[in-house]
């Protein structure tokens, strides 16, 4: 198959021009960075021979346009000509609500956060209580800390009884949670979007396969490490569990829902500086690197 890159070229004098025809497109690969993501976005055509403008619609605004490429694949010579980025006009109320949003869906995942650790909590209090229920002799082994034990004892009960309000919490925060992504696809999709056109030119007809790559600072990923301590109700012993998350961030209005996703924890647009480099010509330098 035929892979072909150009930016900008003339066309064929000697081909016809076709009619513009409008694509569907899609996103099928997403690079995440913790600056941005790198966004891959396909769509398939069937072409006569000679030069087609296309154009592709329903593209997010807030992407860096400087770092679009775009290139066709095709069993035949296909080249890539003229392209065009059409503006549109932004949202800015959308975009504050929208801004809203994401700050009440990072508030609110915090404090399932919070919620989580008192359910372990919560579940390691009742694993206690069930232990102690099943041997209460323990609790009289050693009468001098009788008192002490029936304090821990109705503490664990109190943990028991607090698993049912705990449980009621998150079925709220979930149900709120689900309100907020429900309003963001809302407004999402009263979001603007932009078109593109492009020029294909080429020798044969038929199918191309027109691939386009941009980044976009509107989507992002932290990692999250999450500390799991779980006590053997048995004895002593416990079990220490690590775990690593990832948080990912996504405002662009973009459907990945079929799309490979990648994470990397560089950053995508980090400066590379290059060190600047002694010349083994001079005498100076090369003296100071023998000695």
């Amino acid at each position: 198959m035929l892979r072909c890159l150009w930016i900008v070229i003339g066309s064929f004098a000697s081909l016809a021009t076709a009619s513009t025809q409008t694509l569907d497109s899609e996103v099928t690969r997403v690079s995440l960075h913790p600056d941005g993501v790198w966004i891959w976005r396909q769509a398939q055509v069937e072409l006569p021979a000679g030069v087609t403008p296309i154009q592709i619609d329903n593209l997010p605004i807030a992407w860096d346009s400087e770092s679009l490429a775009v290139t066709a694949e095709s069993d035949h010579p296909t080249r890539v000509g003229n392209i065009s980025l059409l503006s549109a006009e932004e949202n800015s109320q959308i975009k504050a609500e929208l801004d809203a949003l994401t700050a009440s869906k990072e508030a609110l995942t915090r404090q399932l956060t919070i919620l989580e650790r008192e359910e372990e909590v919560a579940v390691l209090q009742a694993e206690m209580a069930q232990s102690l229920a099943e041997n209460p002799a323990a609790l009289l082994a050693h009468p001098e800390t009788l008192n002490d034990s029936l304090t821990l004892w109705q503490a664990l009960l109190d943990g028991v009884t607090a698993s049912a309000e705990l449980a009621a919490r998150r079925a709220a925060l979930d149900a709120e949670l689900d309100a907020l992504l429900a309003e963001e696809i809302a407004l999402q999709v009263q979001l603007p979007s932009r078109s593109l056109r492009v020029e294909l030119t080429t020798a044969e007809a038929g199918p191309v396969t027109l691939q386009l790559v941009y980044f976009s600072p509107q989507a992002s990923w932290k990692p999250r490490y999450r500390l799991n301590l779980t006590s053997d109700p048995d004895g002593p012993s416990g079990r220490v569990e690590l775990r690593l998350e990832a948080e990912i961030t996504q405002t662009s209005g973009e459907d990945w829902e079929r799309a490979a996703t990648e994470l990397y924890t560089a950053f995508a647009r980090a400066p590379v500086a290059v060190p600047p480099l002694a010349s083994l010509r001079e005498p100076n330098a090369l003296s100071a690197r023998l000695t």
